[in-house]
């Protein structure tokens, strides 16, 4: 079986999580209905299951950034410094950190909007 990327990761994590969506969705649209106890509890499972997937990927994806990023200030640190540890990085690395920067950025505006 081929390794996983980082972006390979999040491509299946983001799958997962529209998965769960439509999951909670379908929950919301049948719970006040009769006769579809049976699928709420098959769906409210396999969301849970799909939860946990999410949950292993991530921690699988900050196992693998804690890996590539040593702990350091980033404030206290210049560019230069920055430039110069980034250049001993490979370009798969390198794309990783983007990805994972791209994604923290993301994630920090659409809070911001709600």
């Amino acid at each position: 079986m081929k390794t996983l990327s980082f972006k390979d990761i999040q491509f299946i994590i983001e799958a997962l999580e529209s998965l769960l969506k439509n999951y909670s969705d379908r929950i919301q649209q049948i719970e006040a209905l009769e006769n579809y106890e049976d699928e709420i509890a098959d769906l409210s499972n396999d969301s849970l299951f799909l939860q946990e997937l999410i949950t292993d990927l991530q921690n699988q994806q900050t196992q693998e950034l804690a890996l590539l990023v040593p702990e350091f200030d980033l404030k206290k640190m210049s560019l230069q410094t920055l430039i110069k540890q980034g250049k001993t990085l490979s370009i798969e690395e390198k794309l990783i950190l983007v990805e994972s920067l791209t994604s923290s950025i993301r994630e920090e505006y659409n809070l911001m909007r709600t």
